[in-house]
């Protein structure tokens, strides 16, 4: 709550700021270059005065199309922070294959369109012993094996790991059963391959 509460809270003074900074910036340019404007064709002002008046002018241009500058790149960071956001709502850290989230979206998402595919889920055997005897660093070596062999598979659509030593595929369902049966039959024999490590 406290954070949702400081991203609406940071989102709705950067909405004010730069509502403010379009609404004041536009205004003033227009004013500045009218008075410049005038005072250059006003005869009866002395040429020092001009020239203090235009330097003056161009100093306040520059310093807003300065605040202007500074408006859009905080706008750029904060479109690239969102999406950043949004994309690691959908990762899995460790594998970088989509989320249990992400992979329920996908499914919903297909079942909307009325499409055709197969759900597979994939479970470790022996995965905590792995851990416990061999240390963590060897078991997340062999998720992330499993991860890469999973994105490299012509037989798989999507991947995503759904928690512990659990993946999900998705597998579209045009083929027959049997066709079915024989792609699982191969994606099993290209992940229980030995896995080399580095440790």
């Amino acid at each position: 709550v406290s954070l949702l509460g400081s991203s609406m809270h940071g989102t709705l003074i950067y909405s004010i700021s730069r509502l403010l900074v379009a609404s004041v910036s536009a205004p003033l340019i227009l004013a500045m270059a009218t008075m410049a404007l005038m005072v250059l064709a006003d005869d009866g002002i002395a040429t020092r005065d001009k020239t203090l008046v235009i330097f003056s002018v161009v100093i306040l241009l520059a310093y807003l199309v300065m605040l202007l500058q500074t408006n859009i790149e905080t706008q750029q960071e904060m479109t690239k922070l969102a999406d950043e956001n949004a994309r690691q709502a959908r990762q899995d850290p460790l594998t970088e294959l989509s989320n249990r989230r992400h992979f329920v979206e996908t499914i919903e998402a297909l079942l909307d369109r009325n499409a055709s595919f197969s759900v597979a889920f994939i479970d470790l055997d022996r995965f905590k012993p792995l851990n416990d005897e061999h240390g963590h660093a060897i078991g997340d070596e062999a998720l992330r094996a499993i991860a890469a062999r999973l994105q490299g598979s012509p037989h798989v659509d999507f991947a995503a790991r759904l928690g512990g030593d659990e993946f999900g595929i998705l597998i579209s369902s045009s083929d027959p059963r049997a066709a079915l049966t024989d792609t699982l039959g191969k994606l099993w024999r290209d992940l229980t391959r030995s896995i080399e490590t580095s440790i």
